[in-house]
C-alpha cells in the first residue's frame, strides 16, 4: 500500500513565508510545482544577503520545523555554498545568495511550461 504525502496547505505556505519575512528574507518567490512533478507541491525561493543572513534564515526555518512538527526528508545547510536547502516533503525551501541564485536561476527552469 501507497502511503499518501501530506498536501502543502495555503495556511501553511502563509506561515513559512512569515516566518522567511521575519528574517528579512528578500525577493520570497513561491511556485506550485504540482502540475511539474508529484514529489513536491511548492518551491519556495529566497534571497540572503551574505552568510550570516543566510544562516539567520535557516535557523529561523529550523525552529518553525521543530515547533510545528514537520517531517524533514533532506537538508543541506552549509552557509559557505551560498545555498541552503530544506525538503520539507511537500514544499522545498531554497535560500541563496543573490550570486548563486542569479546562476541556478531556478525559477526559469520551474515556471517555464512544460
Amino acid at each position: 500500500m501507497v502511503k499518501k504525502r501530506k498536501v502543502a496547505t495555503k495556511r501553511f505556505i502563509d506561515s513559512l513565508c512569515n516566518v522567511l519575512s521575519s528574517k528579512k528574507a528578500e525577493d520570497i518567490k513561491i511556485i506550485n510545482t504540482t502540475k511539474k512533478t508529484s514529489e513536491f507541491d511548492y518551491m519556495v525561493i529566497v534571497t540572503a544577503n551574505g552568510k550570516y543572513h543566510i544562516e539567520a534564515i535557516a535557523d529561523e526555518v529550523e525552529k518553525f520545523i521543530e515547533n510545528n512538527n514537520i517531517t524533514v526528508l533532506g537538508k543541506d545547510v552549509n552557509p559557505e555554498t551560498g545555498w541552503i536547502v530544506f525538503d520539507l516533503v511537500h514544499t522545498v525551501i531554497h535560500i541563496m545568495s543573490p550570486e548563486v541564485r542569479e546562476y541556478y536561476s531556478l525559477e526559469r527552469i520551474w515556471e517555464t511550461p512544460k
